[in-house]
């Protein structure tokens, strides 16, 4: 035998050995990357399971707290994870299961979008329709599919792993009837022990460029993350001073149409000033009158005629409906005749003179004064007392109209740049509004209050008095100063522990055409001519409502226009740590 015949059949049992093992090895490893993939399955279908509960974590937040925009945005991040998922899926053996659950998926997600919206829109009987309807069984559907799919695919992966288990108890088996062979190439074991050795040397190696990279890693980390501080810090302030020209907007566009109305609050303060000048140079000759004559006149009277002129002057001065011109006339005539049945001379005069004085019931009464020969004397004593009456109540009621007129501007005029929220009677806002376009409204429109007593709500008031500042008049010039105006609140308690405020302001003028209605609250946006608006008001009233999470709608066709705004009596903590911001 020679030694190349010796040294192949020395190798034939360790090189089978080797080749079977290598078989085995690749096998097993087939077998365990099969596992592995049904596994893969099992982890994106239970991904699938988690997507599926955040979306119904996200239905139920809005439920309790109401839908916003925010949460439609809320169910397209998760559903782009969902999309990441099936698209891993589809590279996998569930390929030819997809479809099916891919179909299940969209029928839900489709029907929890749509209840979205109409919670957003307010349509919460639409909702809740489409939820018992559609989205529950929908749910259960794609929750049984899951559920069928993942029990299949740990099934998979368990008979696969089992094989590989047996696959590998067999190597082993086979591997250990060679160890004996392979003992017998210790020979070969410095060659091996060196190996490790440079292999160890090699890891060493690796280990070092490693640490190097991370602490370069950790370097780039540290100056990105001083990079975004400092551009967090530009935006915080851009922030602060984006609401600072907000706020300065709104003064701007309050100050605006303060200058508009100023004419008009002048005239409305000069009405009832030149009513006190007039009453008080009134007075001053009523009172000289009365001073003059009162001693002459209590010097003629006895003590009984004193009485009965004390008695006169009482029921002179006793409050009276006002009469019509008609009405005088025909008073004075029925009083002329029963003063001449009873012979009082100058009938006519005297029944002129009580009916100024409003004495025109029961003149039997008071016949002993009539019929004195100081008559004439007391009756004008009377009408002067009567004047310094009159004259006084028209300075108390141009008073307290002036005083409203003031009240009104300076609370409109007032600018909180606290940011703090306040408690609002929203009422009291409107009436300040109206009480500035009195002048303007008494010209000829009528307004209709139709209230509900409201309950205080949490917001900014500066701020809402502009929304009812621009909404009061834009329906004043929608009417071009003729018409009805008709504002009306009321009180939304559908969602318990949820209430909400809302105000209609109603005008009679034109209407808007729907393709202005379409962007009546875009920035800049107005029909009115140049000059006479700057298209800012219903963007800024918009903004403000927003602010305050409410939401304001119009609606309109010829002679009824309408604008709703409702408010949330208490602000959410979300939308108010948002507000804060």
């Amino acid at each position: 035998m020679s030694l190349r015949s010796f040294s192949s059949r020395r190798w034939l049992i360790p090189g089978a050995t080797i080749a079977i093992a290598v078989i085995a090895a690749s096998s097993i490893l087939s077998l365990r990357s099969w596992a592995n993939r049904y596994l893969s399955v099992v982890v994106d279908l239970s991904e699938t399971k988690r997507i599926m509960a955040l979306l119904d974590g996200v239905e139920d937040q809005a439920i309790r707290n109401g839908a916003d925009p925010k949460s439609l945005g809320k169910i397209a991040e998760i559903d782009e994870e969902r999309k990441v998922v099936f698209t891993t899926l589809a590279q996998t053996s569930y390929r030819s299961k997809l479809p099916q659950l891919e179909e299940a998926y969209d029928r839900y997600f489709s029907a929890l979008e749509l209840k979205l919206g109409l919670l957003l829109a307010g349509d919460s009987k639409a909702a809740r329709d489409i939820h018992n309807t559609v989205i529950d069984p929908q749910f259960e559907v794609v929750a049984e599919l899951l559920k069928l799919h993942t029990n299949d695919a740990v099934k998979h992966a368990k008979s696969v792993n089992t094989q590989a288990d047996i696959g590998t108890i067999l190597a082993l088996s086979t591997a250990t009837l060679c160890i004996s062979i392979i003992v017998q190439k210790a020979e070969k074991s410095n060659q091996r022990v060196t190996q490790a050795i440079a292999e160890q040397a090699l890891l060493r190696k690796s280990e070092a460029a490693l640490r190097q990279e991370q602490a370069q890693l950790e370097s780039r980390v540290a100056e990105r993350t001083h990079e975004l501080d400092e551009k967090n810090q530009t935006l915080a302030k851009a922030l602060d001073e984006l609401q600072a020209a907000q706020a300065g907007l709104i003064q701007s566009e309050k100050m605006a149409a303060l200058g508009n109305l100023i004419a008009g609050i002048a005239h409305e303060i000069n009405t009832p000033l030149g009513a006190i000048q007039a009453s008080a140079s009134n007075m001053d000759k009523a009172l000289a009158t009365v001073l003059l004559h009162l001693p002459e006149l209590s010097s003629r009277l006895n003590a009984e005629q004193q009485m009965a002129l004390f008695g006169f002057l009482e029921q002179v001065l006793t409050s009276k409906p006002l009469l019509s011109s008609r009405e005088k006339r025909a008073l004075r005539r029925s009083l002329q005749a029963q003063l001449e049945t009873y012979n009082i001379d100058s009938a006519r005069s005297r029944a002129d003179r009580l009916v100024d004085l409003g004495v025109h019931e029961n003149v039997a009464a008071h016949l002993h004064i009539l019929q004195d020969p100081n008559c004439d004397s007391i009756l004008q004593l009377a009408y002067d007392f009567n004047s310094l009456h009159k004259n006084r109540h028209t300075i108390q009621t141009a008073t307290e109209r002036a005083g409203k007129i003031v009240f009104a501007l300076r609370s409109y005029a007032r600018f909180d740049d606290s940011g703090e929220q306040q408690p609002v009677q929203v009422i009291n806002g409107i009436e300040t509004t109206l009480e500035l376009y009195h002048n303007r409204l008494k010209q000829g429109i009528e307004v209709i209050r139709e209230y509900q007593d409201l309950p205080e709500i949490e917001g900014y008031p500066d701020e809402l008095l502009q929304v009812w500042t621009n909404l009061i008049h834009n329906g004043i010039q929608a009417m071009d100063g003729q018409g009805v105006l008709t504002i009306s609140t009321g009180i939304d308690s559908t969602d318990v522990g949820n209430e909400h405020v809302i105000i209609n302001v109603r005008d009679s003028g034109t209407g808007i055409t729907p393709e202005v209605q379409a962007r009546i609250f875009e920035p800049f946006f107005t029909t009115k001519p140049q000059g006479e608006g700057s298209g800012l008001g219903l963007d800024i009233s918009k903004k403000i409502i927003e602010k305050h999470q409410g939401k304001i709608t119009v609606s309109s066709q010829p002679g009824r226009t309408e604008f709703t705004v409702t408010l949330p009596v208490k602000l959410s903590a979300v939308g108010a740590s948002a507000i804060a911001a």
